[in-house]
């Protein structure tokens, strides 16, 4: 049974919107990828907003890459949720150059979080060679490892990049959830500040537009285009989608953000398709919506594929 992808009354926003999201089903092996040409390897900045649906540790999902480089198993970098379903930032070459792990961990199926990692090896002191920032924020750190000064990285070399899995040839680490609102930026190590501000009324993170530059390799990826998901919304660095189709394209964004099935409330379930459909595992098998309401007016629909379900509110 699935929870249809328009079918919840979606939470409003003002200010900047953005209208759509890449949807990643690690059973589909998804991804997009790009073969670059060498940019700077001292310089750049990633920025994504993920929406993760499902528990790390097993199968498809060992690890949650979204965006990654690599020549070999142990010649990677990247950023994802790590099997402690932690954020990590690494680039590891026979030992880690960059090695960020947050202390916290991200695990919210309801949430989404906004993600930059930015690198500046050219600078003088060590923990301003390379950043990273949850929500607007540097979260507190479990392992900080930084790369030498003016290190050439990993990222932005003349190799195979994805967005929404790891690189690698084997034992391939997918991304089981959305993508919105991706921007890479070659030759600038930049700040949340470009990306995002804290909303004055309610104190949240929120999105912004950013209105800079991308340099040679940068791109923008906003999904708009249902029939080229990899479109360089910025410039003609397009990106190549693998298994991901015109019905990947959601509007559950950042600014516009939809309830899914909640797999914390029932983890004995199989669920796909961004935590919109379920397969039960053995009944009775109750599983609840990811935003709760206690009070209102509110609208869902539910399509069953099996002879007897219970569909309702529940507190």
């Amino acid at each position: 049974m699935s929870i249809l992808n328009n079918s919840v009354v979606p939470v409003g926003s003002t200010g900047y919107d953005i209208p759509y999201s890449l949807r990643f089903n690690d059973d589909d092996s998804a991804y997009l990828t790009r073969t670059t040409t060498a940019g700077n390897r001292k310089t750049w900045t990633w920025s994504g907003w993920i929406k993760h649906c499902k528990k790390c540790g097993t199968g498809p999902t060992i690890e949650a890459n979204f965006f990654n480089c690599h020549t070999s198993g142990s010649d990677v970098a990247g950023v994802l949720f790590n099997t402690d379903e932690r954020i990590q930032f690494l680039d590891y070459n026979s030992g880690y150059r960059i090695h960020l792990i947050t202390a916290a961990k991200y695990r919210d199926p309801s949430a989404w979080y906004h993600v930059i990692v930015s690198v500046d090896t050219t600078q003088a002191t060590a923990s301003d060679r390379a950043k990273l920032w949850v929500n607007g924020v540097e979260p507190e750190l479990s392992t900080a490892v930084y790369p030498a000064l003016n290190a050439d990285l990993k990222i932005n070399s003349a190799l195979e990049h994805r967005n929404g899995s790891s690189a690698q040839m084997t034992n391939v680490r997918w991304l089981d959830g959305y993508l919105a609102e991706v921007n890479f930026v070659d030759g600038q190590a930049l700040t949340p500040a470009d990306f995002g501000e804290t909303d004055a009324t309610y104190g949240h993170w929120k999105a912004i537009a950013y209105t800079g530059t991308y340099g040679t390799n940068g791109y923008y990826l906003d999904f708009k285009d249902s029939g080229s998901l990899g479109n360089d919304a910025n410039g003609s660095n397009n990106w190549t989608p693998t298994n991901l189709a015109a019905t990947d394209q959601m509007v559950d964004s950042p600014t516009n953000n939809f309830a899914t099935l909640n797999p914390l409330s029932n983890g004995a379930n199989t669920y796909a398709d961004g935590n919109l459909s379920y397969l039960i595992s053995a009944a009775p098998s109750n599983v609840s919506g990811s935003i709760g309401q206690s009070s209102g007016k509110w609208y869902f629909e539910v399509l069953p594929s099996t002879t007897f379900m219970l569909i309702g509110w529940w507190a």
